[in-house]
């Protein structure tokens, strides 16, 4: 049977951004140590360089990194090396470009969310994670850091109201944030209304979106394809999940299995089928009924 348009290009769009993704990983991680270096470079100067001597300095301490690490192997070796240097050196070119000192002088916003009561009290470890972006917003630059946790347990499809992220879009628009963080940019919305908002007013008072990976400026025209590609895929795949669950429901309703609550004088079994109350008094009143 032939699968649906719309779910094979889901799945292609998945797979590019994906991609993407890991590309711009690999090439920040590999220019954390580039940016160690201007950061003690600019102490030694006293922050008299300017930018494109900056950004010169970048380019010259990767490609020093990526030599050294190319100094072993052979041919294959270096040639990867030499592809890698060249990520390098975009990213670092990229990072000057995209973090300025008018967006570290603002403070930095870390937006954490889980989508129900249960995620809250079970899955920790998401918590751990998203309270972590403290350090890489830390890293990045930012002395100043507000976390707004006020939706915890409060889903982003757009059905309830979230009073953190009404907050969060409020200082944006005021213009007192630098930028914006979270975990995963799904984090902040799952549907177009909130997303397009959040992301067309960080566009007017420029500011910044960060996830785990990557750091995206709404006024470039690259970053702003990539986030409605992202906010797009995220409410489609929230879409995606629902339609599983409701066709889940319908095959055990078929089955007769699907229970959502028992009647008056029954009670589910081990079988996952309704079986009469143990107690004999139940079951004489529900036989006078």
């Amino acid at each position: 049977m032939r699968r649906p348009v719309t779910q094979c290009i889901w799945r292609q769009h998945r797979r590019a951004i994906l991609d993407l993704e890991r590309l711009l990983a690999r090439a920040i991680s590999d220019s954390h140590d580039v940016t160690i270096r201007l950061r003690q470079h600019s102490v030694e100067s006293g922050g008299g360089a300017s930018e494109e001597h900056t950004a010169d300095c970048a380019i010259s301490a990767v490609s020093e990194k990526f030599v050294e690490d190319s100094s072993v192997g052979g041919p294959a070796v270096r040639a990867k090396t030499a592809d890698r240097s060249v990520l390098g050196t975009t990213a670092a070119r990229a990072m000057s470009d995209k973090i300025k000192s008018q967006h570290l002088q603002r403070k930095a916003i870390l937006y954490v969310r889980q989508s129900s009561t249960y995620q809250v009290h079970d899955n920790l470890e998401s918590q751990k994670f998203q309270y972590a972006m403290r350090e890489r917003l830390r890293h990045l630059g930012w002395c100043e850091i507000e976390v707004v946790d006020e939706d915890l347990g409060r889903p982003a499809a757009g059905t309830v109201t979230r009073s953190g992220f009404e907050r969060m879009v409020a200082e944006v628009c005021l213009g007192k944030v630098g930028a914006v963080a979270a975990r995963e940019v799904s984090r902040f919305a799952r549907n177009s209304r909130e997303w397009q908002q959040l992301v067309e007013v960080c566009r007017i008072v420029d500011t910044l979106l960060i996830d785990h990976e990557t750091v995206y400026a709404p006024r470039q025209g690259n970053d702003r394809l990539l986030l409605g590609l992202k906010g797009n895929l995220n409410e489609y795949e929230l879409e995606l999940l629902r339609q599983r669950s409701v066709e889940a429901r319908y095959a055990k309703a078929r089955r007769g299995e699907l229970i959502i609550a028992s009647p008056v004088g029954y009670e589910k079994g081990d079988n996952n089928h309704l079986e009469k109350h143990p107690d004999r008094r139940v079951q004489e009143a529900v036989l006078l009924v």
